[in-house]
């Protein structure tokens, strides 16, 4: 669990990067967040 935990924070932190890379609006940045928060979310229930 702490190894998912972790590995998904990595891929949080890479999303933000390429977004502020992007100079994407913060709107957008928002989206990716939250559609790669709600995938997560269903993978974490999954298991």
């Amino acid at each position: 669990m702490y190894r998912k935990a972790k590995m998904l924070y990595r891929n949080i932190e890479k999303i933000n990067n390429a977004a502020n890379n992007a100079k994407m609006t913060s709107k957008a940045i928002f989206k990716i967040r939250l559609l790669f928060f709600l995938e997560e979310r269903d993978l974490f229930l999954a298991i």
